[in-house]
């Protein structure tokens, strides 16, 4: 089964030097990652490109943004994003760092457009710290309230009671479902809720 790249908005003069930025979770067996080629130190590289009057070349002494995972194919890592300066002896100007894919796929992007509008280094700094604590980690539904319901109804209990969330039915068996990583099959019989719906 192939994998799907996260998907990147990449601003004009950027080359791609390698991408293996894969839109996937990591598959963990004794204690490593087994999908590795996803979860290693070299997972994308890109250099600011300009044009020499013939060709596409990339900047000698310009940046290089570079996106890894460290230490490489081990659960308790993250994703650490970095950008570098000059030709020979690259320097670290950057480095951000987070577990969250959504959350660094949004860093990658905003630096790509910073260096592409010439911002300048410190100031990247600066607004990485300041933007950081404002990026949206979980954008999708219910992600983000996933510990606030889980702790509502305590760690033994499967199921959320209808009471304690007091929508419609539907409404109440999908926040359910995304509120818990162990997921049982919401069935309803005609009298209502099957026994392994209801309070613990």
């Amino acid at each position: 089964m192939s994998v799907q790249l996260v998907p990147l908005h990449i601003p004009s003069g950027w080359a791609i030097l390698h991408n293996s930025f894969g839109d996937v979770d990591p598959v963990i067996e004794h204690g490593y990652i087994i999908n590795g080629e996803f979860f290693n130190e070299n997972l994308l590289s890109a250099k600011p490109i300009e044009f020499n009057g013939i060709d596409w070349v990339t900047v000698g002494d310009g940046y290089l943004l570079q996106l890894g995972w460290y230490p490489e194919y081990r659960p308790e890592g993250c994703y650490r994003l970095t950008v570098s300066q000059g030709s020979d002896d690259q320097k670290i100007v950057v480095k951000y760092e987070s577990k969250e894919r959504e959350e660094i796929r949004q860093v990658l992007q905003r630096c790509l457009g910073w260096v592409s509008r010439h911002v300048g280094i410190d100031e990247i700094g600066s607004l990485l710290e300041i933007e950081g604590k404002q990026i949206d980690k979980n954008p999708l539904g219910f992600r983000g309230v996933r510990k606030k319901i889980a702790g509502i109804s305590g760690d033994k209990l499967n199921r959320l009671t209808y009471s304690q969330v007091g929508w419609w039915s539907p409404v109440y068996y999908e926040v359910c479902n995304m509120a818990y990583l162990d997921q049982k099959s919401n069935r309803i019989d005609y009298n209502g809720f099957t026994p392994e719906n209801k309070m613990a």
